[in-house]
């Protein structure tokens, strides 16, 4: 595969370089300071953040068409990512594209559906979950009698986004879970 070759060649010419002045974490980890940056901006995502590893070095030594075939692939996973209804709400997909990135230059032979399975239960969004979570207690409880329904629905809300947070798993089922635990632990603030 043309990716990889070109990408085993830089990665032996950094190496090599690296090793002729000990500085292999220097070399692997140089970010460009300043404006000239390319920067890649992901119709529909807000963030406005630079992204998808485009100041690695091993990125900008690569030539401009296999960057841009890099990038294409990169782009495909953020729009499935963002097509993804309550996933994309869940994860960060612009987080995702950008793992995804790195593990591609890391990996250049490993079929994409490999990479994409290794980060998809990464970036977990705390704050989106944490709404999904508070929208669905108001929904289930706008009927009921709970005194402050704002007070007990933002407990279960940031309840919810905080376990998430710690074993992100996308499965409907999981997160049907994960609120059960999250209504228990607020029930003090359901009366």
């Amino acid at each position: 595969m043309k990716i990889r070759n070109i990408l085993i060649i830089l990665l032996l010419s950094l190496f090599a370089l690296s090793s002729s002045n000990n500085t292999a974490a220097q070399v692997l980890s140089y970010k460009k300071a300043g404006d000239d940056s390319p920067e890649i901006t992901i119709p529909g995502d807000k963030s406005g953040e630079k992204g998808y590893g485009v100041e690695n070095p091993i990125f900008k030594a690569l030539p401009p068409d296999i960057q841009e075939e890099i990038l294409d692939e990169v782009q495909s996973v953020h729009d499935k990512c963002m097509g993804k209804g309550l996933y994309s709400k869940l994860h960060s997909c612009k987080c995702i594209a950008s793992l995804f990135m790195d593990k591609r230059l890391e990996e250049p032979d490993k079929p994409s559906e490999f990479i994409v399975s290794e980060v998809t239960n990464s970036c977990p969004n705390k704050e989106e979950t944490a709404g999904y979570g508070y929208t669905n207690c108001i929904d289930l409880n706008q009927h009921s009698n709970i005194k402050n329904i704002d007070r007990y629905c933002s407990c279960v809300g940031n309840e919810l986004a905080r376990i998430y947070a710690l074993r992100p798993k996308a499965s409907y089922q999981y997160i049907t879970s994960l609120s059960a635990s999250a209504y228990s632990a607020c029930s003090e603030f359901r009366k």
